[in-house]
């Protein structure tokens, strides 16, 4: 709803938001002798850009809208423009001012049919909506998407952990696994590593290794604040540091991509539950919560980041109990690798 306030002079003044062809957002100021005249004036104009914006296919609201997104990761854009190009695209075609409701229904149901999965299909119905939302300010009610079914839940135990470590080793995703299961870190994290971030002791995680539309790239801060956070490594993960050949200036030479495949190679061989690798950092989570570590500590070990966090617990972590925390987890895995050693060991 459009408002317009009284100025100094008597006036009354509002500002209305519009967008032009390239995504980028404006403002255009309405003034006049009265409230009424000030907001009919900002009213015909919102609804001549609104009409504007309806003469245009879902496709041209869909690249206004990626295109203004400028500050969002490059992996967040690689996956909108993967659903650019791949997903409803036939409805991309129409004409804005010629959607209904139930033309969207059929398409959404469309897109089913194909046999994409829910998640596909609910992720691309809401980058489809919110651009048409924001680009042209309409939006569509009673839409019916498919329901996610649930996966069948994992049972996460230091017996899991011990065939995961045991299948994975002597592979190209030995220390990657290692690093997201005893110390939290997610993939993109752990590719970023560089060996000046280690002092033999502790790692210092600062910077991402994410997929870009041209490839892999590498940003040099973390997601959050976050993300950027000091663990102290268990043994078992320092050995394998001390060992390895420095080939480059990043600890691990190999593509998160190619780390993944190596990672599914090792659970398949092993005949191991269907595992992502993120669900690496889902164990390190669970033994901790195993282990009664305050949230406080949990949370910045893992880089999480929220705004209780910021508040009442980031600034005020006592180092001491910090690295406490970090000593009773690590000597948890460390435990847990001793036994996988001993029985490669055995077996061999």
């Amino acid at each position: 709803m459009i408002k317009a306030t009284k100025t100094k002079s008597g006036k009354y003044t509002t500002l209305v938001p519009y967008y032009t062809a390239d995504g980028k957002r404006h403002f255009k100021r309405f003034t006049d002798d009265t409230e009424r005249k000030t907001i009919n004036k900002a009213m015909s104009f919102t609804a001549e850009m609104n009409f504007l914006a309806t003469n245009i296919t879902v496709a041209q609201a869909l690249e206004k809208y990626i295109s203004s997104r400028r500050n969002l990761s490059p992996s967040t854009i690689r996956g909108y423009r993967s659903i650019q190009r791949n997903n409803f695209v036939e409805l991309q075609k129409k004409e804005v001012s010629r959607l209904s409701s139930a033309l969207i229904q059929t398409y959404v149901d469309q897109e089913n049919d194909k046999g994409l999965s829910p998640k596909s299909i609910i992720n691309a119905y809401n980058l489809i909506a919110s651009a048409l939302k924001e680009t042209c300010n309409i939006s569509f009610n009673n839409i019916k998407l498919p329901k996610i079914q649930k996966h069948k839940k994992i049972l996460i135990n230091k017996t899991l952990i011990e065939q995961i470590i045991v299948a994975t080793q002597g592979r190209a995703c030995e220390l990657p696994v290692l690093f997201a299961i005893t110390c939290g870190l997610r993939i993109s994290e752990i590719c970023g590593l560089k060996w000046s971030d280690y002092d033999g002791e502790n790692i210092i995680i600062q910077r991402a290794m994410v997929r870009g539309p041209d490839g892999y790239v590498v940003k040099e801060t973390n997601k959050t604040y976050a993300g950027n956070r000091v663990v102290i490594l268990p043994n078992c993960v320092r050995e394998k540091l001390d060992n390895q050949k420095r080939k480059s200036d990043f600890i691990i030479t190999q593509k998160p991509s190619k780390v993944y495949e190596s990672y599914k190679a090792a659970l398949k061989a092993h005949s191991l539950p269907d595992m992502n690798f993120h669900f690496l950092r889902h164990i390190n989570t669970s033994i901790m919560i195993a282990l009664n570590i305050q949230p406080q500590y949990a949370m910045q070990r893992n880089g999480w980041d929220s705004d209780y966090m910021y508040k009442n617990t980031y600034a005020e972590i006592i180092t001491e109990e910090m690295k406490k925390s970090h000593e009773i987890i690590n000597e948890t895995f460390d435990e847990i690798a001793k036994k996988c050693v001993a029985f490669c060991v055995t077996k061999s």
